[in-house]
């Protein structure tokens, strides 16, 4: 009998079980696990208990032979898995030990996973492998895990979202125990939803953590996603594949009025084997996915129709992975893992803004590690010391330079860039596990260190070339523009840049204690700092501005070089795993922990860029030229620069977490998990704006002081909650897999966690539903072998109707801002953030994926197949977006109000080829 608890480090596992013979435990016998792909031999000997312990194992395939004197030998084989703690329990029988061929039983293939110490969840090689996702990539084979929600926009998949914290930025991953983290805006590097950081034909299978209570884990409010690159073998093998769309495997989706030109290839291959049998390996993959995407554009409102439409967006995408693995005596292990990732694209518009208003992406990505692996001649001692380094190039630039026109209906360019940004990371990590016997029970003690630099730069000469806002759709002058001049190059752009060295650490120790064979209990302790990456010791050209230091609420965000460094980020996590009718099918979890993530750099930046780099703010301009707005602002002009702040002792985001569940094993094949997950969210960074135009009083006033525009102030403010209940049933029967998740969850925050607000009142931070309040997510995974070497999968996804952020339109709380204003609020009350759709059937998420793969034919161990798939097979109409504004400026109703204004993608279908050997 085999079951699992959780990882004993990022990138290997333990090995544990019990020995007996006629009832009773069998000291002294002798245990060798051999990996069936690399001959790699590790050795241990039964306890007086007769239990046995077997560190620093990777994943893949074992034997598992077990020697006794007076006894028949044994051998299973075992598949190990990322993330599990996995336990055999053998009966020998009484004899001669014997010295013939092994008799190998039947496989225990650990796939049905029901004892966990973590609310978390494997992605299987197989599935990584077989599934069909429009995608390829970890982002988007995340989705299959319970409290993980994904969607299918035309492009293909989005970032993966689940727990109480805020889309993009609040989630973790590590591949082979790299953190992929940015400092500078807490996505991964390269931005997830742009492309996966491995090729697929890369990954050997990953982890999805929502609830991660051992404590080598960190900087991830939401979730962490923990994977392992496929190693070289003995055995040469390799493969390589096309697959094909176009616009005859197409349909329309309801916006569209015609089918989109659009186009995709994706081509790759990956090779591994031994350079050195037994000794060195090698493997090996590059994936490069060419697309002509196409993102609709549907204004909401006015005569924008010349606008409308669906226009391309290429995108090419270069990935590439080796992995070099060296083993110099059963004891140390060397690994070598390095990636490279190219992207060359052109998007963000879609919806409301005009293709006019896109940009164009150039991001270059690249990591290194070499990793040391030493297990003593005991076992029962593993350490893992590595360096490594994560670099990331970012360069975003407008299609169309120029002013950025904002009107109800259409947003006309951009002002947010162009943004070149670069990040260095360079990391120091040592992690370390000690097994311990006789002490009140075993223990697995894990402890680690962890020391990194990053330097980071950014250059955003953002709205150089102003913005202007338009009350209505007609409106020929707007009622507020903005525009960015330096403080010391008036005419140039030198003072949009910015840059910080920061460094970070941290130190974990955990404590896995079996107290009794049947009750395991995890505690474990974490603490994190951080050093400059605020721009601690910059001191902002406000500090010397009588006007804004005089005001007694702004002293706390004027930086004058003593912005503390968050040293306190102590994160205590405890849990257990009982098996209370010790069968070793039934076991009952729980946990309590809290995780870290971080303050993200950009706004450290935005706060030192801002100071030389300075936003202006005119209400009613009279001119829409940002040529003469320019000249206002360097003749000295009576507009008013528009400062960006923070706070000075700005603490890190940080979740509260905890669990309760259960899961059994029906049987050998069939198990199921149930979980009950509570988030709490604290210090969320949010934006204020405590200067806004007071328009409650006759004339108008700035709410602080007249000397400056908006005052925008980064604040640590923010709360979110989320609660769920999590499903998940596993059968597997040989290669058949079928995979249910089911959540149901709470999503509420105060202020909607899909955005970050600009508020000018507190009590607009007001507790509310979330636009990511999804009740119901079911999505069923399944690999089904079929005669005449037919193989069929597929991933079918029902979601409830979400809620859709809603403005009043109007200037209902008198701040001459329109973003602020919600559906029944007013100068003292928030309002309605958000709209529920009709809980009709059209409205819920549906989206049905399938694969049909047959071998065309098989010789000499080579193997060619085809396949074909469809996405959104049944061309479901699923709703992107609602018209979200009710009035015009005016009082106007907007027709577009409540209806739908865009799709996710339509049905759209592929055909593939793979070659293996």
């Amino acid at each position: 009998m085999l079951h699992s608890t959780t990882a004993i480090a990022q990138n290997t596992i333990t090995l544990e079980g019990a020995v007996k013979g006629e009832g009773a435990p069998i000291v002294g016998a002798q245990i060798t696990i051999t990996n069936v792909a690399t001959n790699e031999v590790a050795r241990a000997l039964t306890r007086a208990t007769g239990d046995f312990r077997v560190l620093g194992l990777y994943s893949g395939r074992y034997t598992v032979n077990v020697r006794a004197i007076g006894f028949r030998q044994r051998t299973d084989t075992v598949e190990l898995v990322i993330g599990q703690r996995a336990r055999l329990e053998f009966e020998l029988e009484k004899g001669a030990a014997e010295l013939e061929a092994q008799t190998v039983v039947a496989e225990r293939v650990k796939q049905v996973e029901v004892q966990r110490m973590s609310v978390s969840a494997p992605v299987m090689k197989e599935e990584i492998e077989n599934l069909p996702f429009n995608s390829r990539g970890i982002m988007n084979l995340a989705g299959i895990a319970p409290g993980i929600k994904t969607y299918a926009p035309q492009s293909g998949r989005t970032l993966p979202s689940g727990g109480a914290a805020p889309d993009l930025r609040f989630f973790n991953v590590y591949m082979d125990g790299v953190e992929m983290k940015s400092l500078y805006n807490g996505n991964i590097v390269g931005l997830g939803q742009t492309g996966s950081p491995l090729p697929q034909e890369g990954l050997e299978q990953f982890r999805v953590y929502l609830n991660p209570y051992d404590a080598e884990f960190t900087r991830a409010g939401s979730y962490v996603i923990s994977a392992e690159s496929r190693r070289g073998t003995n055995q040469w093998k390799g493969s390589g594949f096309g697959f094909l769309q176009n616009k005859a495997m197409l349909a329309q989706n309801a916006f569209q009025t015609r089918v989109p030109d659009y186009g995709r290839t994706q081509a790759g291959f990956n090779i591994a084997g031994p350079l050195k049998k037994d000794k060195l390996f090698i493997a090996t993959s590059y994936e490069l996915t060419s697309t002509d995407f196409y993102l609709d554009v549907n204004p909401i409102s006015g005569p924008w129709d010349q606008y409308r439409g669906s226009f391309v967006a290429p995108n090419k995408n270069h990935t590439g992975f080796t992995r070099l693995t060296y083993v110099q005596s059963p004891r140390i292990t060397y690994d070598f893992m390095g990636s490279a990732r190219f992207l060359r694209g052109e998007g963000n518009f879609g919806a409301r803004t005009a293709a006019i208003s896109g940009i164009s992406q150039t991001y270059d990505i690249y990591t290194a590690q070499l990793r040391q692996r030493f297990l003593s001649q005991s076992g029962n001692f593993v350490n893992e010391a590595s360096l490594q380094y994560v670099s990331w190039s970012h360069n975003e630039a407008p299609l169309t330079p120029g002013p950025q026109r904002t009107y109800p209906g259409v947003i006309l360019g951009t002002s947010g860039f162009p943004l070149i940004l670069t990040e260095k990371h360079f990391r120091a990590v040592n992690r370390s596990t000690l097994n311990i016997d006789n002490a009140a029970g075993s223990h697995v003690v894990k402890f680690g260190v962890e020391l990194s630099t990053i330097d980071a730069m950014q250059n955003q000469p953002n709205n150089r070339d102003g913005t202007f806002t338009f009350a209505t759709d007609t409106s020929t002058l707007p009622i507020s523009a903005s525009i960015a001049v330096g403080f010391n190059d008036r005419t140039g752009t030198s003072d949009a840049i910015a840059n910080a060295t920061g460094y970070t650490t941290g130190l974990y120790i955990n404590d896995e204690w079996r107290m009794k064979p049947n009750f395991t209990l995890s505690l474990g302790l974490r603490w994190d700092a951080e050093f400059n990456t605020m721009n601690n010791d910059y001191v902002t050209p406000w500090s010397k501005d009588p006007v804004l230091t005089a005001i007694p609420s702004l002293q706390n965000y004027i930086n004058t070089g003593n912005r503390k460094n968050q040293l306190g980020n102590i994160s205590p996590r405890v849990s257990f795993s009982w098996d209370p009718l010790k069968n070793n099918k039934t076991f009952v979890r729980g946990g309590f922990g809290i995780i870290y993530d971080r303050v993200t750099s950009f706004m450290g930046f935005q706060e030192r860029r801002n100071s030389t780099w300075r936003t202006y703010t005119f209400a009613n301009p009279g001119t829409t030229d940002p040529a003469v707005l320019r000249a206002r602002v360097i003749a000295g002009g009576s507009t008013a620069a528009a400062p960006i702040l923070m706070n000075n002792n700005m603490k890190t985001p940080n979740a509260k977490q905890m669990s309760i569940g259960v899961g059994h094993q029906l049987t050998s094949e069939f198990g199921f998990n149930v979980d009950y997950v509570r988030q709490h969210m604290d210090n969320l960074y949010v934006q204020r704006n405590p200067n806004y135009v007071d328009r409650s009083v006759t004339p108008n006033v700035r709410k602080l002081t007249p000397a400056f525009g908006d005052i925008l102030i980064w604040d640590d403010i923010g709360t979110s909650d989320y609660s769920s209940v999590l499903l998940q049933a596993t059968y597997q029967r040989n290669k058949m897999r079928f995979n249910l998740a089911y959540t149901l969850g709470w999503y509420q925050g105060d202020f909607d966690t899909a955005a970050l607000p600009t508020y000018t009142y507190n009590f607009l931070f007001d507790r509310q539903r979330t636009t990511g309040d999804e009740r119901h997510r079911i999505t069923l995974s399944d690999i089904v072998p079929l005669p005449f070497g037919f193989t069929f999968s597929s991933v079918a996804t029902l979601a409830s109707p979400r809620p859709f952020i809603t403005t009043d339109g109007r200037d209902i709380n008198l701040n001459n801002v329109l973003t602020d204003d919600f559906p029944g609020g007013s100068t003292t009350a928030s309002g309605n953030r958000t709209t529920l759709p009709a809980n009709s059937w059209n409205n819920w998420y549906r989206q049905v994926d399938v694969r049909l793969t047959r071998s065309l034919f098989t010789w000499n161990k080579t193997k060619v197949s085809a396949s074909a798939e469809a996405f959104n097979v049944f061309n479901f109409n699923n709703t992107l977006s609602f018209g979200g504004t009710q009035f015009q400026a005016n009082g106007n109703p907007v027709a577009s109000f409540g209806r739908p204004t865009a799709a996710y993608g339509a049905r759209m279908g592929q055909v593939g080829m793979r070659f293996e050997f």
